[in-house]
């Protein structure tokens, strides 16, 4: 299924001429066992490991942005890191650099980490095309110059396959833009991104100025309503992942140092 996205002059794109060449993004979920084995801190590791990885990836063809996002405190181990590229087919250029074939082995079974050093699970990589973005394109908000209150949310829907799934994407796409709307000054950005091989579930990247606007919001009637009307349609409750941006430090019991 081919997604309409939006260019750069925020028209839709025509991505059915060639859909290697449309907007790509990839989000990895990124957990590190919070322990050490001998010499080695698996978070400190881990983490040097993945800030060498986003550095080695910034001067690379057709990349927009690489972020790490970091959950709020208490949890410190897990991240979210989404990549933004110009086309799949850069995408695919990426997974074939000798620093992402490294990063991948090094998080595994790095000799000189101990052999065992440092995440609990695999890295799970999900591809997504875009919907629709509201307000600054995600590109130019998730950048190091946001504050350290600046809020950033990942939430995960899942929609019933039998279900009306077009209907569904029309709601985020209107509570995106009711949301900005009431928010102006508050809700920087709005993306919604559709994935590549389970066309029933998405991803909604916000960036807000802060948590306490994002809590305010949420308790607002128009909040609560998108929720009503969306619940019927969903496999599985949203999953919102309340993040900061990580910048080059890890610091113990509190993770990601802000840039």
């Amino acid at each position: 299924m081919l997604l309409c996205s939006l260019d750069t002059n925020g028209q839709p794109a025509d991505n059915t001429a060639n859909p290697g060449r449309a907007p790509i993004y990839n989000i990895e979920h990124f957990d590190v066992l919070p322990m050490a084995m001998g010499r080695v801190d698996f978070l400190q590791s881990g983490y040097a490991l993945l800030f060498k990885y986003r550095d080695q990836s910034r001067a690379e063809r057709g990349l927009q942005s690489f972020t790490i996002l970091s959950l709020v405190p208490p949890t410190t181990n897990h991240s979210e890191v989404v990549q933004a590229w110009n086309s799949y087919d850069d995408y695919l250029n990426h997974l074939v650099q000798p620093h992402t074939v490294a990063f991948r082995f090094d998080l595994q079974n790095n000799p000189g980490l101990g052999g065992v050093c440092c995440i609990g699970s695999p890295i799970d990589d999900r591809q997504y095309r875009l919907v629709q973005s509201i307000g600054t394109p995600w590109a130019a908000a998730a950048v190091p110059t946001a504050t350290s209150r600046t809020l950033f949310v990942i939430s995960y829907v899942e929609f019933l396959p039998q279900a009306n799934v077009e209907a569904g994407q029309a709601q985020l796409v209107l509570y995106g833009t009711t949301s900005r709307q009431a928010n102006a000054t508050n809700l920087a950005s709005y993306t919604v991104l559709r994935q590549l091989d389970r066309p029933n579930r998405f991803a909604v990247l916000e960036v807000w100025d802060s948590q306490k606007s994002y809590n305010a919001w949420q308790s607002a009637d128009a909040a609560r309503g998108f929720a009503a009307t969306l619940r019927p349609l969903l496999e599985a409750p949203m999953d919102h992942r309340l993040t900061s941006l990580c910048g080059t430090s890890f610091v113990a019991n509190l993770g990601c140092a802000a840039p």
